[in-house]
């Protein structure tokens, strides 16, 4: 991500011993992180056999709402 939102975030959450789930990804040469949103199957019974639920990687940083350089 391109702004400072992660690091504010995960300093607020420090005392609680919590940290955001932060994603690198390999584009090329650099190396970006941005925040990836976990989910759940809300009815373990209807869950597809041999498939995890997804991760949501975000193009815009849902605190500040800057979009992520590209």
């Amino acid at each position: 991500m391109n702004c400072k939102c992660i690091n504010r975030v995960n300093g607020a959450l420090a005392d609680q011993n919590l940290e955001l789930d932060v994603v690198f990804i390999n584009i090329m040469t650099t190396f970006d992180a941005t925040v990836a949103i976990g989910t759940h199957w809300k009815d373990s019974t209807k869950k597809v056999r041999g498939k995890k639920p997804a991760t949501i990687l975000v193009t815009f940083c849902q605190f500040c709402g800057v979009k992520a350089e590209e």
